[in-house]
């Protein structure tokens, strides 16, 4: 009965770790999109600064793109966090965990007479330890990810506003140029009345 539980055990911690490997996958996906964006972000903006002088632009930029910014670097904090997550091992001598048998008392030898000499009810419990251990990190890793992925959404959608606004102020600054050169330019109708 108890070969039948710790194997069950067994395939619970590999599970866990599909678990944590996906969240590592998708922490680090987002944590380069989140810099690359970022970097695009800021290498923009002085051209996006220069496409019109009104306040009424400049401010509503200001308002999108630190929203933007502030968006990325949360999906980036989250991401790192979800990648790289607090953790400390337990207290227990663990036969199972990779930082209780890289440091075992004795080496090599004394590990192995560790687990030689273990029941398999003490395995079982071992295996117990391990698998909330690997749940709890789990747990914590997708919980980041989910923030990042928010993040991710809000920086999207500004990314939306800040391409109407883009779209708007350069308008508004084509028409306003074209409209300044209109006045300049004397109209030569009006010059031919004045000379006959």
């Amino acid at each position: 009965m108890t070969d039948n539980k710790i194997t069950f055990q067994l395939e619970v911690l590999k599970r866990h770790d599909a678990h944590i490997t996906s969240a590592n996958t998708k922490s680090g996906m987002i944590l380069s999109f989140g810099v690359a964006s970022l970097g695009v972000l800021i290498a923009l903006m002085p051209h996006f600064w220069s496409l019109n002088n009104g306040v009424w632009y400049k401010s509503t930029l200001v308002i999108i793109a630190l929203t933007i910014f502030v968006g990325l670097l949360s999906a980036i904090i989250y991401s790192f966090l979800a990648l790289f997550p607090n953790t400390t091992p337990g207290s227990r001598n663990s036969l199972v965990s990779f930082v209780h048998t890289s440091s075992f008392d004795g080496g090599a030898e004394a590990y192995f007479q560790a687990v030689k000499s273990a029941t398999d009810d003490e395995s079982l419990k071992d295996l117990c330890y391990q698998s909330h251990t690997l749940s709890v990190v789990a747990a914590g890793k997708f919980s980041n990810v989910k923030d990042a992925v928010s993040a991710i959404k809000v920086s999207f959608l500004s990314t939306l506003a800040l391409i109407v606004c883009l779209i708007v102020g350069s308008t508004v600054e084509m028409n306003l140029s074209e409209k300044a050169s209109q006045v300049q330019q004397p109209n030569p109708k009006s010059q031919v009345n004045q000379n006959g």
